[in-house]
């Protein structure tokens, strides 16, 4: 029953890591998972609450990178306060809309478009030039490509933890 259920949380963990390259909250899900079947699976519990704990924290940390990250690559290009907090709400409306307007990876394009016309926007209302602009929206969109890669390689980070702990005890 211990392997059943330790192979089922793999094949559940890769699929929900591919949910996390949607923009889903797939890394959660997983955390959930782990805790609960160290709460409720067999005896003796199949995860240590430190790597509940460590796992946790990681999807934490990733989803905070990747808010950040947009903001941070608009900061980075040159770019204002103004112009880095319009490319975060640009990048968080875009993954929205992007989700209803092209069906899976619209998410993932929206953020980035969001990021991008958030931060030109931010720029050229604070009075920068267009040139300056675009060059922060560019900053936006890659931080914001960059944030949801961390977000995944942190899924990756969780999904092989869980992994090898669920074997190795």
């Amino acid at each position: 029953m211990f392997i059943i259920l330790a192979l089922a949380m793999i094949l559940a963990n890769t699929v929900l890591l591919v949910a996390t390259i949607l923009q889903l909250p797939g890394n959660w899900i997983m955390v959930l998972i782990a805790c609960g079947l160290s709460r409720w699976g067999p005896e003796p519990a199949m995860f240590s609450p430190w790597l509940l704990i460590g796992i946790a924290i990681v999807a934490l940390g990733a989803e905070l990178l990747e808010m950040a990250a947009g903001a941070a690559g608009a900061r980075r290009a040159g770019g204002s306060r103004r112009g880095a907090f319009l490319a975060l709400i640009g990048s968080l409306a875009g993954g929205i809309l992007g989700t209803f307007i092209v069906p899976l990876i619209g998410s993932i394009i929206g953020a980035c478009i969001g990021a991008f016309l958030g931060a030109l926007i931010g720029e050229i209302s604070g009075g920068r030039a267009l040139k300056e602009s675009l060059h922060s929206g560019k900053g936006a969109a890659k931080g914001r490509l960059a944030g949801m890669a961390i977000k995944l390689g942190a899924g990756g980070l969780i999904w092989l933890s869980t992994a090898i702990a669920a074997f190795w005890p």
